[in-house]
């Protein structure tokens, strides 16, 4: 439930296009704000938004239309970051389970991204291994290593992925992997989402008032 609220909210937030219309929707971004949203993402989320912006700036056709533009865009992915990063990222990845997606899909969502961050933890190992004995490595020869680390890094990755999927079979399939019964909506499920269709009708309504 908390999944759609959060799709619908920030799909009206793409389409606003009215300064009353993204005031409103500000809103929740700003209620949410005392959870202490992940400062280093936003910075990194923000850095690619002035990218963005002085890309606009100097492609739109008028550079004042351009740079307000970005600017808009960069307050939507704003807003939208924070209320995801709020409400759905502590769900953890059992968040995907909530989702109206066949169960194959489900799974196979849940080992890529648990195959991405086992990625990442031995491409950052073997890195921190190659500056610890050959720290002055510099030029064609640290690209060479870079490359080579990068290979045995994929390599074993494979031969890991083809090791979950035996995991998964021998488990009886991706059947094997349902641990949790679905769940009835309570009232406050429906109070939750009532109040997220008021909310979202009235941003909506605001763009064309």
């Amino acid at each position: 439930m908390m999944i759609l609220c959060v799709l619908c909210y920030a799909f009206i937030v793409s389409v606003s296009r009215t300064l009353p219309a993204l005031l409103a929707a500000s809103l929740l971004p700003l209620l949410l704000l005392t959870k202490k949203p992940s400062l280093p993402h936003i910075f990194k989320l923000n850095a690619l938004n002035a990218v963005m912006i002085i890309t606009l700036a100097l492609t739109w056709p008028d550079v004042r239309e351009g740079l307000l533009m970005g600017l808009v865009i960069a307050l939507r992915a704003n807003m939208i970051y924070v209320v995801f990063a709020a409400l759905v990222l502590p769900m953890g990845l059992g968040a995907v389970y909530s989702l109206p997606l066949p169960e194959k899909l489900k799974v196979l969502v849940i080992l890529t991204v648990r195959g991405i961050y086992i990625l990442r933890d031995s491409l950052d190992t073997a890195l921190i291994s190659v500056k610890l004995r050959a720290p002055n490595v510099k030029g064609i020869a640290r690209l060479k290593i870079f490359a080579y680390v990068l290979g045995s890094v994929l390599l074993r990755s494979s031969a890991r992925s083809e090791r979950m999927m035996l995991a998964v079979m021998t488990r009886g399939g991706f059947g094997g992997f349902v641990q949790s019964e679905r769940v009835r909506l309570c009232p406050a499920d429906w109070m939750r989402l009532a109040g997220c269709a008021v909310y979202v009708l009235t941003v909506s309504a605001m763009n064309y008032a």
